[in-house]
């Protein structure tokens, strides 16, 4: 997608200071996403990740996932259908050493998509809290 407005640097606190993508066509689909890379001391037990996300319309699915630097791919934290207005969620993963890269890295991408006209998907959130 397209960056309309905000900046990666405020998706840290839920705080309406949102990052706004519209849509870019791909055949019969429209899409957007971001992804956001986060430092972590390495050895993670366990981590929770968080977003915060509302889009211009309702028949939009949204994907939360994180990269395994062990697998060498992204894996699917879950899909959600928006709702036209905020909604979070927070995702538990048990076992996360693999997804923290030797330098403490952390990548999360959040993608929405449909059938359809364009439309934009408005992120306030991600944050990632990490136990070791």
């Amino acid at each position: 997608g397209s960056l309309i407005a905000g900046s990666l640097g405020s998706l840290g606190a839920s705080d309406n200071d949102r990052v706004v993508i519209g849509s870019d066509a791909a055949g019969n689909r429209q899409y957007t996403e971001i992804e956001a890379t986060f430092s972590s001391a390495s050895g993670a037990a366990s981590m929770q990740v968080t977003v915060e996300t509302s889009c211009t319309t309702n028949r939009a699915k949204t994907a939360v996932e994180i990269f395994d630097f062990a697998g060498g791919g992204w894996v699917r934290l879950g899909r959600y259908n928006e709702s036209g207005s905020d909604s979070s969620r927070t995702f538990d993963i048990s076992n996360a050493a693999g997804f923290v890269d030797g330098s403490g890295a952390i990548s999360v991408r959040v993608t929405t998509d449909r059938r359809g006209g364009s439309y934009q998907t408005s992120i306030d959130q991600i944050r990632v809290v990490v136990t070791q």
